[in-house]
């Protein structure tokens, strides 16, 4: 992300920079701002490996913060990543996130779409009822007088 922000102020410059550069370069800063939060997640995507362990130690730091025990912890932290390397765990786990997929027929398929549909209408329905009684109270709140 720096890449494309950072040749543009690092290196010495004869020249001052001009308003036109210095507004690229605090609209790309803004931009970084914006998005840091969704840049920081996806540190356990990182290049380097170094940084990806780290990234997994934080998050299982995080998992096992409530056991007092450090030992019990660091116990507790070893069983997971002894799991998570072991292939056999590793092809069980994902045979039984296969099996507890939802097999539908089609008849349900069609029922549930059905369903979403009257729904949909329902709701609209509902809504524009609802905004004929919101003008209606408007109106409603003004007194006539006879003349």
């Amino acid at each position: 992300m720096l890449n494309w922000i950072w040749p543009k102020i690092r290196g010495t410059r004869e020249t001052i920079l001009s308003l036109e550069e210095i507004r690229n370069i605090a609209i790309n800063i803004n931009h970084l701002k914006e998005h840091w939060c969704k840049y920081r997640r996806i540190c356990h995507s990182a290049e380097d490996p170094i940084e990806r362990t780290h990234a997994k130690d934080k998050h299982l730091e995080r998992n096992f913060a409530h056991i007092r025990n450090p030992e019990h912890r660091e116990d507790s932290k070893l069983k997971v990543r002894q799991f998570k390397r072991n292939p056999n765990i590793n092809r069980k786990i994902t045979e039984i996130k296969t099996k507890r997929k939802r097999n539908l027929k089609d008849k349900t398929l069609i029922r549930n779409q059905v369903k979403t549909e009257l729904s949909k209408r329902v709701k609209q329905e509902y809504s524009l009822q609802h905004a004929s009684l919101k003008t209606f109270s408007k109106y409603s709140s003004l007194k006539f007088t006879n003349p």
